[in-house]
Parts: C-alpha cells; sequence; structure tokens
C-alpha cells in the first residue's frame, strides 16, 4: 500500500515519541522532497528530525509534476503542494494531510485521505498499543487540536469494539478507517471540523 504523508503528523507524532506506531501500521511511508526538508533541515534540532533523517520506512522521493506542484502552490503550503501532487502522480491509496483547505484540495483531485486519530484506532485494533486515550492526551498536551466530543470517547476496549463505537458515533456519515475492518463505504467522515478519514 503506498502511503504519502505531510509533516504535521509526523512531527505530532515524533513530539509523543511515537512515530513508531506509524511504522508498525503502514510498513513504508512516502515524503516529498519540501516535507523531508521541512523536518529534517529546517527543523534540525526539533521533534522528528533525527527521527525521519534515519528512518529507513520512510523514503523521500521527487515529484515530476512542478506544473502542478506551481498550481497548488499557489493556495496551500509548498510542502502540502508536494505531497498532494506526489500522491495523485504515484496513485497512492492514501495521504495523511491535517490542513483543512489541503484536504479538501487533495479530495477534490481524487485523492484518498486520512488523519493521524484513524491510524491510532487502527494500531489498537492491530495490539500495537493499548488504548488510543493517553495518546490523544499527549497530543493534546504538544497543541494538537482534538475535538471534546472526539476526545469523550472512550476507547477502553480492545479490537473491533473500539472501531464500532466510532461507527455509532457517526451515523448517517459513511466511514472507513484505514487498513481496518469492518470496511464501510466513505464519502467523509468529520467530527466536529476533525477528520478521521475522507475517501470515495
Amino acid at each position: 500500500m503506498k502511503v504519502v504523508s505531510n509533516s504535521s503528523t509526523l512531527i505530532a507524532l515524533a513530539r509523543i515519541n511515537h512515530l513508531d506506531i506509524l511504522e508498525k501500521v503502514v510498513k513504508k511511508l512516502i515524503i516529498p522532497p519540501a516535507v523531508y526538508d521541512d523536518i529534517v533541515i529546517k527543523g534540525a534540532g526539533r521533534p522528528g528530525s533525527a527521527e525521519i533523517r534515519q528512518a529507513k520506512w520512510i523514503e523521500k522521493r521527487n515529484v515530476s509534476d512542478q506544473e502542478m506542484v506551481m498550481r497548488l502552490n499557489s493556495i496551500l503550503g509548498l510542502g502540502e503542494s508536494e505531497a498532494i501532487a506526489l500522491a495523485k502522480e504515484i496513485k497512492a491509496d492514501l495521504i495523511i494531510l491535517d490542513d483543512d483547505k489541503a484536504r479538501k484540495v487533495a479530495l477534490s483531485e481524487g485523492i484518498r485521505i486520512s488523519g493521524l486519530l484513524a491510524f491510532l484506532v487502527q494500531a489498537k485494533e492491530k495490539g500495537i498499543i493499548e488504548r488510543v486515550k493517553p495518546l490523544m492526551d499527549g497530543l493534546k498536551l504538544k497543541g494538537f487540536f482534538i475535538s471534546e466530543n472526539l476526545y469523550k470517547i472512550q476507547f477502553k476496549r480492545q479490537g473491533n469494539r473500539a472501531v464500532i463505537e466510532l461507527h455509532q458515533f457517526f451515523q448517517g456519515v459513511g466511514a472507513y478507517f484505514p487498513f481496518s475492518r469492518p470496511w464501510v463505504t466513505a464519502r467523509s467522515c468529520w467530527v466536529l471540523s476533525v477528520p478521521l478519514c475522507y475517501g470515495k
């Protein structure tokens, strides 16, 4: 599975010392040069810099369609623009984005989108982590926005029960979680402006 990411999710996980969770879920991640530079070069000495530079599971890949990058860069940051262009170019299965405008642009380009919290739920399903809430607490303390309604959902049970609780929470909205089961056809997946994932 091809997964592309912007910098914010990587930095957020690095800040709580859990970048390894993403590795265990996706196995391999692809990032464009601008994202690499944001984290490793411009962000030297900050959380995620050394980890991304040394990570063998993260591949930095150039973007061929510079025309698309320039078009997107007129409304988005360079990292987001390259990530979206790269995801479309390599026909990625998913792109991980946090910015609202960037998500809408990626969706308009026909790219399936996922959010950080969906990966945490999947990590719990796979037994990689025991609970999601402590990680949500850590992310909130580091400035990662999580809506209060989503925060109040208790991920205390193991396996599919956590996913079922979220599916119930999203009544009336088709939702899916990357790599998880059961799959539910998705159009959009939001909790008070905080997406878990978008899909077709």
